[in-house]
């Protein structure tokens, strides 16, 4: 039979409660890891002692690890069984007493080489960290400045003791997992612009070619429209003109009512400033083919 540990116990919970258990005892439990790393974190040198872990969990918590461990798990007090798993461990505690003299402790992510860090007000770049070699000792992380007014100067902090220090996450600032670009997805989305595009193409056809039909009219049915008129003004029909470019006619006699209609028609001659404006039409020209 395995003896139980701080581990143990935790391996028998849910990555919720792991949460839940990080918040209670002030330990940076990281929200997206997976369990294995979330265990790391809670059971990481002078974070949570034996004793305290199973006097934070329920009975029902404490019934599940005593079965895990084959411990007995019958009863209901959760002193009883509380005392079964730290009797089937022993009395030496998982971690030695936390020092009165230690680093100020922040519950925060320790960074990594090739994060981007603020400390003292300035951007960073982490080179190298060397994780405490003893309890009670802090993280040494050696720096890079990435400031344009500072740039490529080194420097090298104790991060539990650095004021203010935080890691950027860009997942944490609304930008997502950058490692989890799905390149399907922006083709896919680029794909939906260009048939955006083209259905907007075909619409502006369609109007083309409506706007077209409305415009268009049958030359002969215009022809046969102006007869009509000038036979129920009392003249001819429309003459054709030889030799003309296409189909063309010109108008038949008018009556003097007419006059000033068939002059708008007619071809002009250059003005002077001694004719008047009926001078300025040449009547003596027919009036130009239709």
């Amino acid at each position: 039979m395995t003896a139980p540990s701080a581990r143990s116990i935790l391996e028998t919970l849910s990555k919720t409660r792991l949460l839940e258990l990080g918040r209670a005892f002030g330990i940076a439990v990281p929200l997206n890891a997976t369990k294995d790393l979330q265990i790391e974190a809670l059971v990481a040198p002078g974070t949570l002692a034996f004793r305290e872990l199973l006097a934070a969990l329920s009975r029902d918590e404490l019934k599940v690890a005593c079965r895990s461990h084959d411990v007995d798990d019958t009863g209901r007090a959760r002193t009883a069984l509380a005392a079964r798993l730290l009797q089937s461990r022993g009395t030496r505690e998982t971690v030695p007493p936390k020092p009165i003299f230690t680093a100020h402790e922040i519950p925060r992510y320790a960074p990594r080489p090739g994060d981007i860090v603020q400390v003292r007000h300035r951007q960073w770049l982490v080179e190298a960290v060397t994780p405490p070699t003893d309890y009670g000792h802090a993280t040494l992380v050696k720096l890079v400045c990435l400031d344009d007014d500072n740039q490529g100067r080194g420097l090298e902090v104790l991060w539990e003791l650095e004021l203010g220090a935080k890691v950027h996450r860009p997942e944490a600032h609304g930008l997502g997992d950058l490692r989890h670009v799905d390149p399907s997805e922006e083709l896919e989305a680029q794909r939906g612009e260009l048939a955006n595009v083209g259905r907007q193409i075909e619409e502006a056809g369609e109007i083309l070619e409506r706007s077209r039909k409305v415009m268009d009219f049958d030359p002969t049915l215009l022809r046969d429209a102006l007869e009509v008129g000038l036979e129920l003004a009392g003249a001819g029909k429309l003459v054709p003109v030889a030799g003309a470019d296409g189909e063309a006619w010109t108008m038949p006699e008018l009556p003097d009512a007419w006059q000033d209609t068939l002059d708008s028609n007619c071809p002009r001659i250059t003005p002077s400033p001694r004719r008047t404006k009926d001078d300025f039409v040449d009547r003596r020209r027919s009036t130009w083919p239709l």
